[in-house]
């Protein structure tokens, strides 16, 4: 990813619409984006033109000014998509058990898909991506559930990661379990992951 998402939408909040779409549109350019980026812009020097010869009242130019301001969030969003679904590899998920309060460091982790239910009462979980080295920071989340031996299914629950620029092959980890031992049921448990709305990948593991 080349577009700094984040720097662009601080533009937008802080009302530096003419920065935001400066950053947009180098940072679109010779994508399939490109085009989306150059009308925005288009828009918004027009609406600035005719502010400034006070052709449009206050309500058309409070009205375009808004929609210039979601043009371009939506686009954003467009981007982030296409590089989370398009670019990014969801490789493997691994796990490990865990306490409630912290994640268990990663270079102290014990990964195995086979836990004993009465001495295990938190499941960590690790999932595993293959990406291109980032260029700037992405900042994003990630969507899960399990699908319970009993038949039933957790809430959705969200994990929010950051990935810093230059890091290549991330990862994002989470946990799920009871607050005492002997509490999980024995059986099979499904992890579902969804990023932006969409399933990039499921896993399994078991408490015996």
């Amino acid at each position: 990813m080349l577009i700094d998402i984040d720097l662009i939408k601080s533009h937008v909040i802080n009302g530096k619409i003419d920065l935001a779409l400066t950053e947009l549109c180098e940072g679109t350019k010779s994508t399939t984006f490109e085009i989306d980026s150059i009308v925005i812009a288009a828009n918004y020097n027009k609406w600035k033109q005719e502010k400034k010869l006070g052709i449009i009242d206050e309500r058309q130019e409070q009205l375009i000014y808004n929609k210039v301001i979601i043009s371009i969030i939506e686009l954003l969003n467009e981007i982030t998509t296409k590089f989370l679904h398009n670019e990014l590899k969801y490789k493997e998920v691994r796990f490990f058990e865990t306490t409630m309060e912290n994640l268990t460091l990663r270079e102290n982790r014990i990964y195995s898909k086979s836990f004993d239910h009465k001495t295990t009462k938190h499941i960590g979980w690790e999932l595993l991506i293959n990406s291109p080295r980032l260029k700037v920071d992405l900042n994003n989340y990630v969507k899960w559930y399990i699908d319970l031996p009993s038949g039933e299914t957790t809430p959705k629950y969200s994990t929010e990661f950051r990935f810093t620029q230059g890091w290549s092959n991330p990862w994002v980890a989470g946990s799920w379990g009871k607050k005492s031992y002997d509490q999980l049921d024995i059986g099979c448990y499904t992890i579902y992951f969804e990023i932006q709305g969409k399933q990039v990948i499921e896993e399994q593991f078991f408490l015996e």
